[in-house]
């Protein structure tokens, strides 16, 4: 009898194992034509599948340009049926990042900071130019949302993934989401979009160009300490289990002394450290990562608020002012007008 039960647990784990390998093997509908790959998905893939796949990609065991003949990334563009996040993270998203826990709102980097595992089938794909497992370096952040989403609301999502720009610093690529209240991606509903910024990293040591901007006087500061295992904390809010946030030692394999905070929980820890002074929807946020925040740290936030009351203008730096990880701008704009991303057809 118990020989029959065993049969049974093997069989039915043999069955489930099968289709979850089918579906990593499998993938998203993939197509091709006019020289811009499109893939479609139904869900946002998990973490588990996006790693599998971005670990196993062909791409690491090849030797590949930075960029391809054209110095250009082929066009991608991905459209995901259900875009909404794994709502299992969020209780432990609001936690980590001191939110709210009785809004029903969707914190904008919940949403967008999910989302990029929608990039892990283009990294994998054979056309994608580049090492799937390069270091990768999130340098800016652009959210853009017409309302509020909640719990509750279905939304899809469309993202494009092309173009590149070569730097001293390495090879600058640009990630773009768009949220649309349906799945027919009709241009003239479009309700939030995002551009992530990312660095290949090629060369370290490098300085950013400085920016050099008037800012009003400030109205708010706070300090707070960063714990060691933030990174792993994160993590299962989020997803982002990567290497260099989760351990030292590894950090230390990809070029850091430290493991180093995730850009996301930052932008997300400061946006709920304002609560409710932020600008009202429709919003806009601009955020810009200058150097890692090695864990575990004590930092100090900065807020100012513009004369018209629109703007707040947050910095993240040591908890002694001297260096400067997070700049960021998050803006009420009345009259907000989102476009769909074009995408560039080869000739």
């Amino acid at each position: 009898m118990i020989g029959v039960i065993l049969w049974i647990i093997f069989f039915f784990v043999a069955v489930a194992g099968g289709i979850y390998a089918y579906k990593l093997v499998a993938g998203p509908k993939i197509t091709v034509e006019d020289g811009i790959v499109r893939l479609k998905m139904f869900s946002i893939p998990s973490t588990f599948e996006f790693y599998l796949r971005v670990v196993t990609s062909w791409n690491n065991l090849t030797k590949r340009p930075q960029l391809s003949r054209d110095g250009q990334i082929p066009p991608f563009e991905v459209l995901c049926i259900d875009g909404r996040p794994p709502a299992h993270r969020l209780p432990q998203f609001l936690k980590v990042c001191k939110y709210d826990s009785k809004s029903e709102d969707l914190p904008p980097s919940y949403i967008f900071g999910n989302s990029i595992s929608l990039f892990g089938s283009v990294l994998s794909h054979p056309s994608y130019p580049l090492k799937s497992m390069a270091p990768i370096t999130h340098m800016k952040q652009t959210i853009s949302l017409i309302k509020p989403l909640c719990t509750h609301d279905r939304f899809s999502l469309r993202g494009i993934f092309q173009g590149g720009r070569i730097t001293e610093r390495g090879s600058d690529i640009d990630a773009v989401v768009e949220i649309y209240p349906s799945a027919d991606f009709d241009a003239k509903g479009i309700i939030g979009q995002g551009v992530s910024s990312f660095l290949i990293i090629k060369k370290r040591g490098v300085p950013q160009a400085a920016t050099n901007v008037e800012l009003p006087p400030i109205t708010n500061t706070t300090t707070f300490k960063v714990p060691a295992n933030l990174g792993l904390q994160y993590a299962a809010a989020s997803g982002d289990y990567n290497p260099w946030h989760i351990n030292a030692v590894a950090a230390k394999a990809f070029g850091f002394k430290k493991a180093i905070a995730q850009g996301y929980w930052e932008l997300a820890r400061c946006i709920a450290e304002i609560g409710d002074r932020c600008p009202e929807y429709p919003l806009t946020i601009e955020a810009e990562w200058k150097r890692p925040l090695f864990l575990p740290s004590t930092v100090k936030m900065t807020e100012r608020l513009s004369a018209d009351r629109k703007t707040v203008f947050v910095e993240l730096a040591s908890e002694d002012g001297e260096h400067v990880h997070l700049i960021a701008t998050i803006k009420n704009v009345p009259d907000l007008k989102l476009t769909a991303t074009p995408l560039n057809r080869k000739k």
